[in-house]
């Protein structure tokens, strides 16, 4: 009798087995890679005794035109000397390893790779004003004869591999010789005829030389004294002539049969601030060189930057000392800045690899509570660099739902580096070009900024009861807040950010928060208060290793993460919440997924059979016994 109660109460238990929760048994995990969405910069500052009137970039080397001679330097070493210059040399531009100078009436060719130097000797009775080399490595020039009746103006072309070779047209109807010439990629020539409210071209069909002159789509300002010209053809142009009221903009313009029209103008709205020179990429990107925000420098922040279109937006991506208004691209991660003519007499080499990523250094801080709110000081601002990445892990009492940062204004405006905030929940990552603190620049220069950190405060469980259905809540809501506190008040709130940047938020989680939950369907959601609803966030990602899910948002508010594709009756309302508007696309590995390989359905069936038969046998047995 024994034998058959213990049999019958051990298949007992193996049915309530199955009836528990299979967490402990059987774990699917996946880990995946989160693309970080900070900004990254090199810098190498080379200082010479001689002004800077030109240079070129080939591979990781500058070639400088100087007032004391043609300078060669390589990323990282003191430049050199290559060539002597009388004094008014003329940068022609370059080819390949090959740079050209107008120099004593001739053309001089220097191989950077050989550094070899070659004489091109030019007809002697024209004067050169202006040259350029294009794509073929042929030369083209402006130039001018004097006549009884004054001066004629004329364009030359010049095959580069022959002193004898050349091609002549007169230029009709121009008040001066061609100037600002440039190449596009069909090896037209343009060039500004003396008119800045006029831009000429210069084609080359059957062989012959034919000159177009396009007028100004915009009277009111000169726009032609200083243009680019793309890889498809279009036109870009800056007009900094209406800085007092603010109309600072980038034009972008094509080329339609005789006349040129707007295609698109790019204001404050679009990361146009001051901007001065222009320049196009190997790619043919287009990019700016200027103050990305409206308003005078800090006084620590002595430095312009280098940015670049992406989108309908510019954004910032590299910083130069003041004075390197002059800069030539030719890739992301690869270019040259350096000074006018009467700046710092300087330049500076950005040669780094593409997946080059600055280390954050640590920044020590002092913490305070206040309330139920923990505050987090610097202990030595001095040591917040605007352009590097800071590191901020303060000592946080475990519960504490609510984290502020001060970080003062006046050493991250201008800045394009990033603040890494750590609390006990959550990390964010925050590109300080993200924050548009010119808005209230005057009232805040002094001013700090509180960026808060918090969980389940406030209206978290009114939030929560509206998860969608469909949906299962992990049970939190975080929120973020950047407030500009001055004397003590808030004087403004940042809530979307601005540059196209976006904010990675980091949620980190734990074995009860998992509990039940397929990470593999695990989503950030953010509450829109216009519609009174939660909405998904593509792209984020579930680290298994670290336990912790990464997104990037646009704007601040209330976010919580859930796991999508539940049944009804299986969704649950929990308290977690999170807002973001457009999460980073970001590539993952999925592990394969390990556990019990045993089904589920089996061990219900088996656990019942093992009831049935066990009440039988007790039956039969206490029949028995009557």
């Amino acid at each position: 009798m024994k034998k058959i109660k213990t049999v019958s109460m051990l298949l007992a238990y193996v049915f309530i087995l199955t009836l528990l929760p299979m967490g402990f048994i059987s774990q699917q995990v996946e880990a995946a890679q989160v693309q970080s969405g900070s900004n990254d910069y090199s810098k190498n500052y080379q200082l010479l005794n001689y002004h800077i009137f030109n240079g070129a970039l080939y591979k990781d080397t500058a070639v400088l035109i100087t007032s004391n001679g043609v300078y060669y330097g390589k990323d990282g070493q003191d430049p050199k000397k290559i060539s002597e210059t009388s004094g008014n040399d003329e940068y022609i531009g370059s080819n390949g390893s090959k740079i050209y100078l107008y120099s004593m009436g001739n053309i001089k060719s220097i191989d950077i790779d050989t550094l070899e130097t070659k004489i091109m000797c030019v007809p002697s009775n024209y004067d050169l004003i202006d040259g350029k080399v294009d794509k073929n490595g042929d030369l083209w020039f402006s130039i001018m004869t004097y006549g009884s009746g004054g001066g004629e103006y004329y364009i030359m072309k010049m095959n580069g591999n022959s002193n004898k070779d050349y091609s002549f047209l007169r230029l009709n109807n121009v008040p001066a010789p061609a100037y600002n010439l440039s190449v596009d990629n069909n090896n037209n020539l343009w060039f500004n005829p003396g008119n800045a409210y006029k831009l000429g071209k210069i084609s080359t069909v059957n062989n012959s030389l034919q000159q177009t002159i396009y007028k100004s789509p915009m009277q009111t300002v000169p726009l032609f004294s200083r243009y680019k010209i793309d890889n498809s053809g279009n036109i870009w142009v800056t007009n900094n002539w209406k800085i007092g009221s603010g109309d600072v903009t980038i034009s972008k313009l094509t080329v339609n049969g005789d006349s040129i029209q707007v295609a698109n103008t790019y204001t404050r709205d679009n990361g146009v601030y001051l901007p001065g020179q222009l320049s196009i990429d190997n790619s043919g990107n287009v990019w700016y060189m200027g103050n990305p925000y409206n308003g005078d420098s800090p006084s620590d922040g002595c430095k312009i930057t280098a940015c670049k279109l992406e989108g309908d937006k510019f954004v910032p991506k590299y910083r130069f000392l003041n004075g390197f208004y002059n800069f030539t691209v030719n890739d992301d991660n690869h270019m040259l800045a350096y000074e006018t003519q009467y700046a710092v007499d300087g330049y500076a080499i950005v040669n780094r690899n593409s997946d080059e990523k600055p280390v954050p250094s640590s920044l020590q801080t002092n913490s305070t509570q206040q309330g139920d709110t923990v505050i987090v000081t610097p202990s030595n601002v001095n040591n917040i660099d605007a352009d590097a990445a800071v590191e901020i892990n303060p000592a946080i009492p475990s519960g504490t739902n609510n984290v502020k940062v001060d970080i003062p204004v006046g050493k991250i405006i201008n800045g394009i580096g990033s603040a890494i905030i750590h609390g006990n929940d959550s990390t964010i990552e925050i590109p300080y070009c993200a924050l548009d603190l010119a808005n209230y620049y005057s009232a805040i220069y002094s001013a700090t900024l509180e960026i808060g950190q918090s969980v389940n405060a406030g209206n978290y469980r009114s939030l929560l009861q509206k998860t969608p259905a469909g949906c299962k809540s992990l049970g939190k809501v975080f929120s973020f807040t950047i407030d500009a506190v001055s004397n003590g008040s808030v004087v403004g709130s940042i809530h979307q950010f601005t540059n196209g940047q976006k904010v990675k938020v980091t949620i980190n989680l734990t074995n009860e928060d998992l509990q039940g939950v397929d990470t593999s369907k695990l989503s950030a959601f953010y509450f829109d208060e216009t519609t009174g609803s939660w909405v998904e966030i593509s792209g984020g990602v579930y680290d298994a290793a670290t336990k912790t899910y990464s997104f990037y948002t646009t704007h601040f508010s209330n976010f919580t993460l859930m796991q999508t594709g539940v049944t009804t009756a299986s969704s649950q309302t929990g308290s977690n919440s999170n807002t973001s508007t457009n999460a980073a696309s970001t590539s993952t590995t999925t592990l394969p997924k390990t556990g019990s390989a045993v089904d589920m359905n089996a061990l219900i069936f088996a656990g019942l059979a093992a009831i049935v038969l066990g009440t039988c046998l007790l039956v039969r047995r206490k029949e028995k016994a009557q």
